[in-house]
């Protein structure tokens, strides 16, 4: 989490030194005058940022982990998933039907606010748990020259036990254009979360790195992929992969093979979404 703050702290410095001398700075061949991110920018019109689809975490993003685009101002969008996880073991013996939606509203282009809910089903018990809690991104700097879009935010799960979840994130994004008719465009995606989590019945908080890739083909149609580092809060290595719909009627749909960290086999994830 340091690191990531730090980064955002040196960013800063960079941006309000050059604002200040009001003179040429030269990196190399690079004018710096021509380089600085503008913070909390406007969309202005066309910018499409890292947005993504509805993830397990209950923000839009890859699937499990968020990405650093926000909801355009004035915008509202409610997205559901379901995922079919099985553990063999621990207090989650057994299939677990985990469902998460989320609403997110657009205050500003950089500003996104919201609530999520999660509901689990538990085969081995025939219990089902439930929590939820508000979200909230924002969106420092676009994508723009030099500079990856980048954002910082956060989700508070409250409920049962079991699903109780506090996250702060950062996440950061970089978009190439191709002239290409098969494959319009490539993102690559990398983030940071540190969540706490109920010790007595989870294995505890943690630290995860995380990085994600895309590819745009055409009529909306993307490959996403992630890999997050284990840390000692799961079992397995989480990793994901599958494509996403992101239809410009703001209609939304997405298939994909997930693996949470914990699960004992390869879970499938579906989603569904719709913007207004």
């Amino acid at each position: 989490m340091w690191k990531a703050l730090a980064v955002v702290l040196v960013l800063g410095w960079v941006s309000v030194c050059i604002a200040e001398e009001g003179v040429p700075a030269k990196l190399g061949y690079l004018d710096l005058r021509y380089a600085a991110p503008q913070w909390f920018a406007g969309n202005n019109g066309t910018y499409k940022g890292a947005r993504g689809l509805v993830t397990l975490e209950g923000i839009t993003g890859m699937y499990l982990n968020p990405t650093s685009g926000t909801l355009a101002a004035g915008k509202f969008t409610t997205q559901y998933c379901i995922a079919l996880l099985k553990q063999a073991a621990g207090q989650n013996t057994g299939t677990e039907n985990q469902h998460t939606a989320m609403a997110t509203y657009g205050v500003t282009d950089w500003l996104e606010i919201g609530a999520l809910g999660r509901i689990s089903d538990l085969d081995n018990n025939h219990q089902s748990l439930a929590a939820g809690g508000p979200v909230a991104r924002v969106r420092l700097f676009k994508d723009e020259g030099i500079w990856p879009e980048f954002s910082i935010g956060g989700m508070l799960r409250e409920g049962n036990e079991r699903l109780l979840k506090r996250t702060v994130f950062v996440a950061g994004s970089k978009k190439k254009d191709l002239e290409n008719d098969i494959v319009h465009s490539l993102r690559l995606h990398a983030g940071f979360r540190q969540f706490w989590q109920d010790s007595s019945v989870n294995v505890g908080d943690a630290s995860i790195f995380y990085l994600g890739g895309e590819v745009e083909f055409g009529k909306n149609v993307f490959l996403v992929g992630e890999v997050s580092t284990k840390d000692d809060a799961f079992k397995y290595v989480p990793f994901s992969a599958g494509f996403q719909l992101r239809g410009a009627d703001g209609k939304s749909f997405d298939i994909a093979i997930v693996q949470t960290g914990n699960d004992d086999e390869i879970s499938m994830f579906i989603g569904v979404g719709m913007d207004f």
